[in-house]
C-alpha cells in the first residue's frame, strides 16, 4: 500500500486541500476534497480537526477511528493512516502544527497533551453547543487574519500565532476535564506505559532538558536502550527526538520571550559554550541565535 507523506509542504501544494494560513510551523485547513485518493498517509504534524458536517472514519495507528458532525479529532504528529472512508457531506476545519510551535503554545501545559495524546489516547472528542458556537467564531476571526488585505500587517505572523494559541489552550483545558476518570489506554505493558509517562514528566519537569539519554535513563532506574525501545512504541518518536524537542522549546522560547543575553540562555539550556550553542541553533533552526532573537 503506497503511504504518502503529509508535510506543510505536501499539503499546501496538494490541489485537494484548501488552505487558509501557512507558514513554516502552521497550517490552516480549510476543507479537504477526494479523501478516496489517499490509500495511505503518514502525518508528521500535530493536528486538531473540528467535523463541521457527515462523518469520516479510518484506520489510525491500527485502530479503526470514526468522527462525525459535532465531534473534534486530536491526533499528536507522526500519525499512519489509511482506509478513508468519507460520506459525501463531510466537511472539517483543520489546524496542523509542528512539534516546535505546539510547544511554544503549550509550554508547560505539554505534559497534559503528551498525557492525552500518548496514555489515554484520547482522540476524539464531543463538543458542546457553546463549544461549536466558540470554535466558529474563532474560525472567523481567524478568516479575518487571513484575508488578502490584512496581509501586509506587519503582525501578521504573531497575530495569527496568539490566535492559535488560545485555541489549543482552550481545547486542551476542554479536554482535561475528560481524563479525569479515565485509565491509561494501551496495548503495552502497564509497567512500560508508567516509564514512559515518568520519563515525559521528567523531560517536562527537568530545568536542563539537552541532556544525554544516559542521564534520564539513570534517573528513571532503566537502561538507555529500554527508554529508547517504550519511547518508540508509545509515540513512534526516540527519546533523542523528544529531548531535543522539550530542548529546541526552551531556546525558542528564551530567545523570543526573554532579555536574557545569548551567553546566559546558553548556560541555562545545558551547552558547554557559546560556539557548540551557536551550531546547534543554526542546524535546527536555520539561523544564528541574535538571528533567531531578532526575529
Amino acid at each position: 500500500m503506497e503511504q504518502k507523506e503529509i508535510t506543510i509542504a505536501s499539503l499546501t501544494e496538494s490541489r485537494d486541500v484548501q488552505i487558509g494560513y501557512s507558514d513554516s510551523d502552521i497550517v490552516i485547513v480549510s476543507n479537504i476534497q477526494q479523501f478516496e485518493r489517499a490509500t495511505a498517509a503518514y502525518v508528521t504534524m500535530n493536528t486538531i480537526v473540528i467535523c463541521t458536517s457527515g462523518s469520516l472514519r479510518a484506520t489510525v495507528n491500527g485502530q479503526r477511528s470514526e468522527i462525525h458532525a459535532g465531534q473534534v479529532g486530536v491526533m499528536p504528529s507522526h500519525v499512519k493512516a489509511s482506509g478513508f472512508e468519507a460520506s459525501p457531506d463531510f466537511k472539517l476545519k483543520a489546524m496542523l502544527f509542528t512539534d516546535r510551535i505546539l510547544q511554544n503554545f503549550l509550554r508547560e501545559k505539554m505534559s497534559l497533551w503528551n498525557e492525552l495524546m500518548y496514555i489515554h489516547h484520547l482522540h476524539v472528542a464531543d463538543v458542546s453547543e457553546d463549544g461549536l458556537r466558540f470554535y466558529s467564531l474563532y474560525y472567523e476571526m481567524l478568516a479575518i487574519c487571513f484575508q488578502a488585505t490584512d496581509s501586509d500587517n506587519p503582525f501578521r505572523v504573531e497575530i495569527v500565532q496568539s490566535l492559535l494559541r488560545t485555541g489549543v489552550l482552550g481545547l486542551v483545558g476542554n479536554l482535561q476535564r475528560m481524563i479525569k476518570d479515565l485509565e491509561p489506554q494501551s496495548s503495552k505493558s502497564k509497567t512500560s506505559v508508567q516509564h514512559f509517562q515518568r520519563f515525559l514528566d521528567l523531560l517536562n519537569s527537568s530545568p536542563v532538558k539537552h541532556r544525554p539519554i544516559e542521564a534520564y535513563a539513570e534517573e528513571l532506574y532503566i537502561t538507555p536502550k529500554y527508554l529508547s525501545t517504550i519511547c518508540k512504541e508509545h509515540s513512534g518518536k526516540t527519546a533523542n527526538e523528544w529531548i531535543t524537542e522539550f530542548a529546541l522549546s526552551d531556546i525558542s522560547y528564551y530567545l523570543k520571550q526573554t532579555d536574557f543575553g545569548i551567553k546566559q540562555i546558553c548556560e541555562l539550556t545545558g551547552f558547554p559554550n557559546p560556539s557548540f550553542f551557536g551550531r546547534y541553533v543554526k542546524k535546527h533552526f536555520g539561523m544564528t541565535p541574535k538571528e533567531l532573537k531578532a526575529k
